[in-house]
């Protein structure tokens, strides 16, 4: 969430500019969407090709008072070449997402496991769990009622699962933190070339950021060689009058 002026001048982090930094965002970072602007298709290319920033420029963090918001960074990791890891974790401990397209009468998954259990012998399959989800079905064409469904691996889904699941076997007592704002994240972002990264936190949480230690048990955990960093969200991605929702 934004914050006030004054609490954003006390704001001392190891991934933010000091208090009182006053330096200019440097090429490529003094364009949009560091900066407002038209965050173009060829920007966008751009942003999705450089470096991840080292640390938050203090221009960059959320201040309710002002006319406009900044867009959102998500501080941590390139989820890089741990996604089939992660996918594979998720497989060994029933930790997988699915999504039904279409209409499906009793659902598996490719290895024949039923994703539901049903009380009864009917046709109902309206009963969901937590490792099933419904997807969007259009009822107005007579036609499409007669294609054929199917039932599709939700990764991004999956390997969250997996993710939270490996934290709390690194030793992070992930119910001890925020339960509104879960760390260790999979979000979007402008990112070559794997579009998505592992949010420790964002520069609108930076009033509830995660522990050193707890990051430093994570990237441990996981092999990560690099250092966290500042990526810009996929979704979120240019200034407005009004704070993203998250």
């Amino acid at each position: 969430m934004p914050l006030s002026s004054s609490r954003i001048a006390t704001i001392a982090l190891p991934s933010v500019d000091p208090p009182g930094e006053k330096c200019k965002l440097l090429p490529p970072y003094d364009q949009p969407p560091f900066k407002r602007g038209a965050l173009t298709a060829e920007r966008i290319g751009c942003v999705s090709s450089m470096n991840p920033l080292s640390r938050l420029h203090r221009s960059l963090i959320p201040d309710m008072n002002a006319m406009w918001k900044p867009p959102m960074f998500f501080y941590g990791w390139s989820i890089g070449d741990l996604l089939p890891r992660l996918l594979a974790y998720a497989e060994e401990h029933k930790l997988t997402r699915y999504t039904v397209i279409g209409k499906v009468h009793k659902p598996t998954t490719p290895s024949g496991e039923k994703l539901y259990e049903s009380d009864d012998d009917s046709d109902d399959s309206d009963s969901d769990v937590s490792r099933i989800h419904w997807g969007d079905t259009d009822d107005e064409d007579d036609e499409e009622d007669d294609e054929e469904g199917g039932v599709v691996l939700d990764e991004i889904e999956s390997a969250q699962n997996a993710l939270w699941a490996m934290a709390r076997e690194a030793g992070v007592p992930l119910r001890h933190l925020h339960t509104y704002n879960w760390p260790f994240s999979i979000r979007g972002a402008l990112h070559y070339p794997s579009h998505f990264v592992i949010s420790l936190y964002s520069n609108y949480e930076l009033d509830r950021t995660v522990p050193e230690e707890d990051v430093i048990m994570v990237q441990k955990y996981l092999g990560i060689q690099e250092a966290p960093a500042w990526y810009v969200s996929g979704t979120n991605s240019t200034w407005e009058r009004v704070a993203p929702r998250f």
